[in-house]
């Protein structure tokens, strides 16, 4: 990505040719061709790449870094960890974003030049300080400490800590958490990590980023066996399927591990990888219409992976809102459009008229046009509460996310239902705060909305048809 750097250019070139001849003939590269699609994308900035100069020892030459628009590609990707890095997507990032976005990527190399080191996310640093970066890891940390040594720990020099000249740091075996050695918002490792199911790593190859013809042969032989065995990785951890009853596939289920704070998402097929270090584990699938399950796997060091297949069962609304909902039929009932904002206010006045000790609809203005509206929920309302916790519950606050003014509803139901059946945490919970479930509505009708639902789609759930009459942007 950097057309300058062009040693991972060439050795992936190298590599396929590599995989192509030993195929069927070396049973190690037979055994992964077989078990593994892999990708190569050589080049990502090839107009940087023309312009490159060979030989040149200078890390700090930028000439070919950037694209032919001068934008430097390792910081033109969304970054979500950093709202306000809001840049335009160059075309040849745009058009990674949709191949990384459309095949479900396991694992991943960023190959690069001008250090040596294996780089882990995440890349960006949570505080803005070039001189002292701080370390930022992800949930999966272990995960990616064990890939980086993997591949540093198989390269013949990597692992030395062997300084380029230009380095101010030493990497302890030839590994570095990203932001720790200095924070690059808006890169691409840290976004295939929080927007798909692919863990990427960067590695540095070497201290010259564009070495003459005569030294490629020594890259590759330094480079072979730990991209090798990188690429191995893949089928470390847990793999499988999840299907419904009659056997299909069930696309964008989420694949949770108990202490890991990162979900996977099932592909096309049901199918599913989840790369972890060895120990046991309790893993969650959830999917949209199903019941959850939870089931206990044990992973072992090695590179053949643990399956586990699973079979999600129809979530029956009735028996869940019975269990788990006080039997509100109205909360399951199958909606066909959002509320109007009339009828939106009748339901939060019978909820005050089921029980006016526990939930008291206010109004803050005269005019319907400008009013605050808030229902107020908690135990003996109206009484003194300065010593309870506030608690605001905001929805619709964006005039085409209606959905959330509707689940704003559902959840104060559930917490009136819940005091007057007496359950017991509910009680515990409103004697000590006080619930503001605050639905906001646009002051002009200027969306035209449907609420669908098509069971037989990809994606089944509630979906929102707007009719934008006018622009609207947001911030994230």
């Amino acid at each position: 990505m950097h057309g300058n750097e062009v040693v991972g250019r060439e050795m992936l070139l190298l590599l396929a040719h590599y995989l192509c001849q030993n195929y069927g003939a070396d049973e190690r590269v037979t055994k992964l061709v077989n078990s593994t699609r892999i990708h190569m994308m050589p080049t990502m900035n090839p107009d940087g790449y023309e312009i490159s100069n060979e030989g040149v020892e200078d890390v700090n030459d930028l000439v070919g870094r950037d694209n032919a628009n001068g934008v430097d590609l390792n910081r033109n990707f969304p970054d979500s960890r950093h709202p306000f890095h809001i840049q335009k997507q160059e075309p040849e990032t745009q058009a990674v974003i949709n191949w990384i976005t459309s095949i479900p990527f396991v694992l991943s190399a960023n190959l690069h030049g001008g250090a040596l080191v294996a780089n882990y996310p995440f890349d960006s640093s949570m505080v803005s300080s070039y001189s002292s970066p701080q370390a930022s890891y992800t949930p999966d940390n272990d995960v990616f400490v064990l890939l980086a040594k993997t591949y540093s720990m198989k390269h013949p020099k990597m692992h030395l800590n062997n300084k380029c000249a230009n380095d101010t740091v030493s990497f302890s075996d030839g590994i570095v958490n990203g932001a720790s050695w200095y924070s690059v918002v808006g890169g691409m490792q840290d976004f295939n990590y929080l927007n798909t199911n692919c863990f990427e790593l960067t590695f540095e190859l070497g201290c010259t980023k564009f070495p003459f013809e005569k030294d490629l042969r020594s890259y590759w032989l330094d480079n072979r066996e730990s991209l090798l065995s990188f690429m191995e990785q893949v089928n470390r951890g847990v793999k499988g399927f999840v299907l419904d009853i009659n056997g299909d596939g069930v696309q964008n289920a989420e694949i949770t591990v108990m202490g890991i704070e990162h979900c996977v998402k099932t592909a096309v097929d049901g199918d599913y990888w989840r790369i972890l270090v060895p120990g046991t584990y309790k893993i969650t699938v959830t999917a949209y219409g199903y019941k959850r399950q939870t089931h206990s796997v044990e992973v072992y060091d090695s590179t053949t992976p643990t399956w586990l297949n699973i079979t999600l069962i129809k979530e029956d609304l009735n028996e869940w809102s019975q269990i788990n909902d006080f039997n509100l039929k109205d909360n399951i009932v199958k909606m066909e459009n959002y509320k109007s904002k009339e009828l939106f206010l009748s339901n939060l006045e019978d909820l005050e008229k089921s029980l006016s000790s526990v939930a008291e609809l206010v109004i803050n203005s005269h005019n319907p046009d400008t009013s605050i509206i808030q229902l107020k929920v908690t135990e003996n309302v109206g009484s003194p509460d300065e010593y309870k916790f506030k608690i605001a519950i905001l929805g619709g606050l964006y005039i085409n996310e209606p959905a959330t003014r509707e689940i704003l509803l559902f959840l104060a139901r559930h917490y009136v239902e819940g005091y007057r059946k007496k359950n017991p945490n509910i009680m515990l919970f409103l004697s000590n705060v006080v619930l503001y479930f605050i639905p906001y509505f646009e002051q002009k009708n200027s969306y035209e909305k449907q609420c669908m639902t098509d069971d037989s789609a990809e994606m089944t759930g509630p979906l929102l048809l707007a009719n934008h009459q006018q622009n609207e942007q947001k911030n994230y």
